[in-house]
């Protein structure tokens, strides 16, 4: 049994209009191996043919390896180049040694890529956010039978591109995701990057300041200036972002129109058409303003690792 399906999807997710988000750039350094620098409660490396050992301080992780976090567990990890990322509740990743893929198979990452990095591609089985020197968060909750999968990405500053869009500092992408890995109920909305910074225990949860920290304050005094107030930012509450402690973190959001569409994955060597199908389920708007407590709005799905051969 492999620790990773090495089909998780080498593509970057397709737009409905059937754009690519782009790859880091080819200068870019490859990311090498990671060094773990922060450990909370349960966090262990796994390695393929071994049982999963518990993570410790500086114990280098590298290809073929994977990390993975328990129930109210946090990790950090640091790369050469000084990509941060920080690991929530439930989460389970890797990278691949040569590129700047880093895999999140399930949970939610905490990213700090730095401006001269060459930025990274964050990739899930459904969609891949591809992104230069940027903070933010990025979660994925898989489909079941029973309930759609979710795909979430905060920036608290710079840019990205994931399924088509483009979005930066102080803006969230939200999507659901049915089994066939098909994106649908696809927004962008507004967020209060304070609410994040003072709730997330990614961010504050006894972790050290981020390096980002006078480029998330850029953001905050352009939401916290007059004309962005005036020029209709958020005023009602939504369900934003959250697995770290299995809560719902409340910002302030004030969703972007966008069209319903399904985006399919990509196949390689052709491009398969949107469906027209939309999921039966509920959108997550309705389902967390009916039961704002439901698992995929606040996300701690747990992997089973037993459910890939």
């Amino acid at each position: 049994m492999r620790l990773f399906s090495r089909s998780l999807l080498t593509f970057s997710a397709a737009a409905a209009a059937g754009l690519l988000a782009a790859p880091a750039p080819l200068s870019a350094a490859p990311l090498t191996e990671a060094t773990v620098t922060a450990v909370v409660k349960e966090v262990k490396v796994l390695s393929p043919g071994k049982a999963g050992k518990a993570a410790s301080i500086n114990e280098l992780v590298k290809r073929e390896q994977a990390v993975r976090t328990g129930g109210s567990s946090r990790a950090e990890l640091t790369f050469t180049d000084s990509t941060l990322l920080r690991m929530g509740a439930n989460s389970l990743f890797n990278f691949e040694e040569g590129t700047r893929n880093v895999n999140l198979e399930s949970g939610t990452l905490l990213f700090q890529v730095p401006k001269t990095a060459g930025g990274a591609n964050l990739r899930t089985a459904a969609v891949t956010a591809a992104i230069t020197g940027t903070t933010g968060l990025y979660h994925y909750t898989a489909p079941s039978s029973k309930e759609p999968g979710v795909v979430k990405l905060i920036l608290l500053e710079g840019t990205a591109k994931i399924a088509g869009k483009k979005i930066r500092g102080g803006q969230m992408f939200t999507a659901l995701v049915n089994r066939k890995l098909e994106l649908y109920d696809v927004k962008v909305h507004t967020i209060d990057v304070q609410r994040i910074m003072d709730t997330s225990p990614l961010i504050n949860g006894g972790f050290a300041p981020l390096t980002s920290q006078k480029l998330i304050a850029k953001v905050l005094n352009r939401q916290s200036h007059p004309e962005y107030v005036r020029a209709g930012n958020p005023t009602e509450n939504s369900s934003a972002v959250d697995t770290m402690h299995d809560r719902i973190v409340r910002a302030n959001t004030l969703p972007v129109s966008t069209p319903p569409v399904v985006i399919p994955p990509e196949t390689p060597g052709r491009r398969t058409p949107p469906s027209t199908n939309r999921s039966p389920v509920d959108s997550l708007d309705s389902i967390c303003t009916k039961n704002p407590l439901d698992p995929r709005c606040a996300g701690g799905a747990t992997y089973n690792m037993n459910r890939r051969q």
